[in-house]
């Protein structure tokens, strides 16, 4: 009988030669008279494996002695295109482990030389919108830059219109995508906005494939999936100056007689009150006379300047307040991203230090109509605007003697007027009286200036 003496050879064929097996796995195969040595299978170390260059160590060996073949588990997947090289070294002859097959003789197989290794990994899913990491999709201005993960790239055909790409922001201003464009290699596509995304600004991004025309999609033709809401992050920087509020509840104002209250809109979430401004950049007058600012108080995270005139103000005189920075170095009025406010015009300040008064004669005496009872306020500001919870203080009585409470109360701030919502109408003839004491724990009747109407 003649012995086998010739040692496993590992087929190197186009169909059966080394090739990958999934994602982790290398397939050797093998031809061998008497089948491989399951039971003493080669070291790990042993092969050497290089992926695009870079060594990815074997992990597992499973050797199928039926079959005669090997699969090696690399330590980090594959992808699709990556060029994969093998080698082989019996690095201790001398044990009983190795390539070898089952003959009583063990026939053994020194090495492999270095080949390459098919890589038949298929690209079968669609690009994959980033989301986290390093590269989830961000706008800078008006360009919103969208990174997508797939193992090839991106088919670099021209996206029209807006591609199925949808923009809108919590400011409520709208944004069109004017344009995307794709980098194939860089898979990525940058949309062009109608508008620049300012500092701050919440921006969400949604995708819906058109039926027409080109879509997101890689090289292979795989398309990508729609999403909706995906966050984005705002890397626009803040390069505007704070800006002085003139309207509403915030305009400028004269409290207590002696302090000029300032605050001022920006996107940074605080003014910098470690280098502020200098007392003697602002202009003070009342009634047409210079007043002494003595003292400047920054309030960062409330974004305000309080400014303490020298002497007190009488209400009703004309105050207006100017502001130019004249102070060298890094003091002044500007938010701690160091944009800095150059200047304020004269604007007028309001100096009103007379609580609300109830109307109680003529035609806007406090009157009821079913439900609705509306109580009417002279000020020279407008009443202040903020919601009054509950009852806010007013309680509403009657002669006929079958109780009603309040169920809401609401400022008109420009009329003056505050409008209580009763538990119950009230009928022609019934007398009803209504009072009116401060609320301790929440919001009461007071003007703009922040004068509370007294009780009633």
């Amino acid at each position: 009988m003649t012995t086998d003496t010739t040692a496993p050879q590992l087929i190197t064929t186009a169909d059966e030669g080394p090739s990958t097996y999934g994602r982790n796995d290398l397939k050797l195969q093998f031809s061998s008279a008497n089948g491989l040595d399951e039971e003493h299978k080669p070291a790990s170390r042993d092969f050497t494996v290089l992926v695009d260059g870079v060594a990815n160590a074997v992990t597992t060996i499973v050797v199928n002695g039926l079959d005669n073949y090997i699969l090696l588990t690399l330590t980090t997947a594959m992808r699709i295109g990556q060029v994969v090289t093998l080698s082989y070294q019996d690095s201790t002859p001398n044990d009983n482990n190795g390539i070898q097959d089952r003959a009583p003789a063990s026939n053994r197989l020194a090495s492999i030389p270095l080949l390459v290794v098919k890589n038949a990994l298929v690209d079968v899913y669609g690009p994959r919108l980033r989301t986290a990491g390093d590269a989830p999709p961000k706008v800078t201005g008006d360009q919103l830059v969208l990174s997508y993960d797939d193992e090839s790239y991106l088919n670099g055909a021209a996206l029209t219109g807006d591609a199925g790409f949808t923009v809108s922001s919590d400011a409520g201003t709208a944004i069109a995508v004017n344009s995307a464009v794709v980098n194939a290699a860089a898979r990525t596509v940058t949309l062009t906005l109608s508008r620049a995304v300012v500092y701050g600004e919440m921006v969400r991004v949604s995708y819906a494939k058109p039926a027409i025309g080109n879509r997101v999609q890689d090289a292979i033709g795989n398309v990508a999936a729609n999403f909706s809401n995906r966050d984005v992050v705002n890397d626009t920087p803040d390069i505007a100056a704070p800006q002085l509020i003139t309207t509403g509840n915030d305009r400028p104002k004269i409290t207590d007689g002696r302090y000029l209250g300032l605050h001022f809109s920006d996107a940074s979430p605080s003014l910098d009150d470690r280098n502020g401004p200098a007392k003697e950049d602002f202009t003070v007058l009342v009634d047409g006379a210079a007043k002494t600012v003595a003292e400047v108080t920054m309030g960062g995270l409330s974004k305000t300047v309080l400014l303490t005139l020298s002497t007190s103000v009488e209400s009703g005189q004309r105050v207006t307040v100017s502001y130019q920075d004249n102070t060298p170095g890094n003091n002044g009025i500007q938010d701690t991203a160091s944009n800095r406010l150059l200047s304020i015009p004269t604007t007028v300040v309001m100096n009103d230090t007379t609580p609300p008064q109830l109307i109680t004669t003529g035609d806007a005496r406090p009157k009821v109509n079913d439900n609705q009872l509306v109580l009417s306020y002279t000020d020279t500001s407008d009443l202040n605007g903020a919601a009054l919870t509950g009852s806010a203080g007013f309680t509403v009585s009657s002669d006929a003697g079958t109780a009603i409470t309040v169920s809401s109360a609401v400022v008109n701030a420009t009329t003056k007027t505050v409008t209580l919502t009763l538990s119950r109408a009230v009928a022609n003839g019934e007398t009803v009286h209504v009072s009116y004491a401060k609320p301790a724990a929440s919001n009461g009747v007071q003007d703009a200036a922040g004068n509370a109407a007294v009780d009633f």
